[in-house]
């Protein structure tokens, strides 16, 4: 069995939980690129102006939204985790 082979075959099995990791990490880019482009459109800049408040505004609603991916990603990471323990739990007695 080639790395290839072993490589698909478990994306086969766990595409499931791959799939909900990938859309929830497309989301969170998505919705921080939005913020962003928000924040750097040269329309918005010339209606805020000068205006430190909503500036200061806009960069801290992204750093929320990094804060938010963050922790986002912190549970899918414990939950493959928790999914691959939980997995090999019966078979741990043959490791040692």
């Amino acid at each position: 069995m080639t790395y290839y082979n072993i490589f698909f075959n478990n994306m086969r099995r766990n595409f499931k939980n791959y799939y909900i990791y990938l859309m929830s990490t497309i989301f969170s880019v998505v919705v921080y690129y939005l913020f962003a482009s928000i924040k750097y459109n040269p329309q918005v800049t010339g209606v805020v102006g000068g205006n430190a408040n909503i500036s200061g505004l806009f960069g801290f609603t992204g750093g929320i939204v990094l804060l938010f991916a963050m922790i986002f990603y912190w549970v899918f990471q414990f939950v493959f985790l928790f999914e691959s323990v939980r997995k090999r739990l019966p078979y741990t007695h043959l490791w040692e």
